[in-house]
């Protein structure tokens, strides 16, 4: 059994322990994990120089005699204990292709044939991108929550109301979410695995702290929607282009997940200006036809709606179908 070294001296030995992690004994591979995971809480910082080898030993299940699904849950749960500190606390940005890279795992994992993995996977994720924000207030709710009433009046405006340093804790998380999206996107062509997520922690969440999972998603939405009015005001370009549709993409799923996300704080009115002009780029069509569906979800739970912006936008829907080009690609939505 290895005894913990200082990590000033550990950080010298990194590749004797790294090798441990192939070695035919099983007892040496769990000693190497524990090892890497108590280090990795001492200097979370050097995550990135170990996560190649973790993931590929706790993420992919293992053939031969580690195939059993108990060796997997413990080690993916090992991996959560140990990767996921900065995620929780503090995202950088030079890390934030590691952390995509820790959520689609696990996300794929979601409908894994073993109940337990399963499970695991989803609690994982949950813990990952459903823990309170720091700045947020309302993270323990003292009223009873109606179930006939998923309005989240509580929670709108905490964005708006954080610090300059609580706001990006909300927004390296959402990034997150969108690089996790554009990579289910690329690998599947589909992002089900993200919104399916999504529900189940609503679904499993009971009364009172249902209220605190929609607010942490009202926090990401404001989050994304501010940032759609900071990539407005640059000059337009190729990557200003995705980093839009990135964005609305994952307000998209939001508004599939929790549709009343989208209700308050005039969001819907702050989408509206992507439905005008002209749309010459691939990424125009789509962020197009992603604020067409997210107004199908949201629309019709808009209780007072203001006439003057439904006119408005019953007019941009009248002048796309009738544009040449557009409105044949629009259409089948």
């Amino acid at each position: 059994m290895p005894i913990p070294l200082h990590p000033g001296l550990q950080e010298k030995v990194h590749n004797t322990i790294k090798q441990r992690f192939q070695d035919s004994s099983s007892a040496v591979r769990d000693a190497a994990i524990d090892l890497v995971g108590k280090y990795l809480t001492q200097k979370p910082e050097i995550t990135k120089q170990y996560y190649p080898v973790i993931s590929e030993r706790i993420l992919v299940r293992f053939g031969g005699r580690e195939r059993g699904c108990l060796v997997f849950r413990r080690r993916l749960k090992m991996h959560a204990n140990t990767v996921s500190v900065d995620l929780v606390v503090r995202i950088r940005s030079d890390e934030r292709s590691m952390m995509v890279d820790i959520v689609c795992k696990l996300a794929n994992r979601v409908n894994d044939e073993d109940n337990n993995v399963k499970d695991l996977a989803l609690r994982t994720l949950q813990e990952i991108l459903f823990v309170p924000f720091r700045g947020q207030k309302h993270q323990e709710i003292y009223y009873e929550y109606d179930e006939n009433d998923d309005s989240i009046e509580g929670h709108r405006g905490e964005f708006a109301r954080m610090s300059t340093l609580e706001k990006k804790e909300v927004q390296a998380r959402s990034m997150v979410v969108v690089g996790v999206l554009q990579a289910l996107l690329n690998s599947s062509g589909s992002a089900d695995i993200l919104e399916e997520m999504i529900k189940k922690t609503l679904e499993k969440a009971d009364g009172k702290q249902k209220r605190v999972v929609m607010g942490i998603c009202q926090c990401m939405v404001d989050c994304l929607i501010d940032q759609l009015l900071t990539l407005d005001e640059r000059e337009k370009s190729d990557a200003i282009s995705k980093a839009i549709m990135g964005c609305i993409n994952a307000i998209l799923i939001f508004s599939r997940a929790g549709p009343n996300l989208l209700v308050g704080n005039n969001h819907v009115k702050t989408l509206k200006p992507y439905l005008m002009g002209e749309r010459t780029s691939e990424d125009e069509l789509r962020t197009l036809r992603c604020v067409l569906m997210i107004y199908r979800n949201v629309l019709p739970l808009l209780k007072r709606p203001d006439p003057t912006f439904l006119q408005e936008v019953e007019k941009a829907l009248t002048d796309l179908l009738l544009h040449p080009k557009i409105g044949t690609q629009v259409k089948p939505f």
